[in-house]
């Protein structure tokens, strides 16, 4: 089979009769189109759990990891204290956990810091797995706690990851209070939108409109009809009554679009003088436009609800605008120009 939807003849095995139909290939890619399905795939293998586990041996060095002379004694007191079965299906519960005074002796120490039998038989609790056994589970004790305490010192070994974070937790609290004060309170304080609105309402005007109907006959014999049905109809908004009347036999011999258009809204509307009338447009294909202007509207204020987006834009601008100003009005600024004006040098 060579091409996607070649078959193969009827063949017989000792499950029946087939026919197999070719429905996809899938080539082998360069390796750069591969590259990340590779790195994916190494990551979840073998060859990274040898990285980890060399990040823990170096971590261990570095902060002097040391077990006490008694921890294969107290692990084993607290192994015969806990229901086998029940961890291997991480089914321990709080009430299952046989609590001490022993347990405040140490299991090790990370860089000064101990460890203890209470600290892993919390981590029992709240990292069980079904099919981890209790070796493993200290295994991961282990090694959580060398990442944890790496975690907490990189700050101190990184002074650029600790600038990065900074940035991301001032990045983080600037997102968060301007979406409390911003964001959201304009999208959800109604009240002081429409009181926005009320006293901008000046900003928010339609410019010169026209009221039309824009129809499209299939042909010209549909647009003779449509004239003689307009020169003869009293209600000028109403347009059911015209298509119903020529789309009596085919839904597609006239289609009407009615409404409120500005300049640029649409390319028939444009073509045609801005005055009450009948405009008929030519096409390039078989179908004839007729433009009615039934009104041309003058500059009017929008409703709150024609311009919502806009005003909701603006209304930001005004809570952001305000909020600067207090913060201005209650927290000095001081530029140190020198070091300003240093960068551009």
């Amino acid at each position: 089979l060579k091409n996607i939807g070649d078959f193969t003849k009827p063949f017989r095995t000792d499950f029946g009769w087939h026919i197999v139909i070719l429905n996809d290939k899938k080539l082998i890619g360069s390796l750069e189109d591969s590259e990340e399905y590779i790195k994916r795939k190494i990551n979840k293998g073998s060859r990274i759990l040898l990285s980890d586990q060399a990040l823990i041996n170096k971590l261990k060095k570095e902060y002097n990891f040391s077990e006490n002379i008694f921890t294969e004694t107290r692990k084993n007191k607290i192994k015969a204290s806990l229901d086998q079965v029940k961890l291997s299906n991480a089914q321990l519960t709080n009430n299952d956990i046989k609590r001490s005074i022993w347990d405040k002796f140490e299991l090790f120490k990370i860089d000064g810091f101990s460890y203890t039998q209470q600290d892993f038989k919390n981590f029992i609790l709240e990292e069980q797995e079904v099919g981890l056994n209790f070796d493993l589970l200290y295994q991961r004790f282990v090694d959580f706690k060398c990442l944890e305490y790496e975690e907490s010192k990189l700050e101190l070994k990184y002074p650029e990851y600790k600038a990065l974070l900074n940035e991301f937790k001032d990045g983080m609290l600037l997102f968060e209070l301007t979406s409390q004060l911003v964001w959201t309170k304009a999208m959800e304080d109604t009240i002081g939108l429409e009181s926005f609105f009320n006293k901008n309402s000046e900003l928010y005007l339609w410019e010169q409109r026209a009221l039309a109907n824009i129809y499209t006959c299939e042909n010209n014999k549909v647009l003779s009809r449509l004239k003689r049905l307009l020169s003869k109809r009293k209600d000028e908004t109403n347009t059911d009554d015209i298509l119903e009347v020529i789309n009596k036999n085919s839904p597609l011999n006239l289609q009407v679009i009615s409404d409120k258009f500005s300049k640029g809204d649409n390319k028939f509307i444009d073509q045609v003088k801005w005055e009450e009338g009948i405009y008929v447009i030519n096409t390039d294909e078989d179908v004839v436009i007729l433009v009615e202007i039934l009104k041309i509207l003058e500059k009017e204020k929008k409703e709150l609800n024609e311009t919502k987006g806009k005003v909701i834009a603006d209304y930001q601008d005004f809570l952001e605008s305000n909020w600067l100003k207090d913060l201005r009005d209650r927290y000095e600024v001081i530029i140190d120009f020198e070091v300003l004006y240093s960068i551009i040098k």
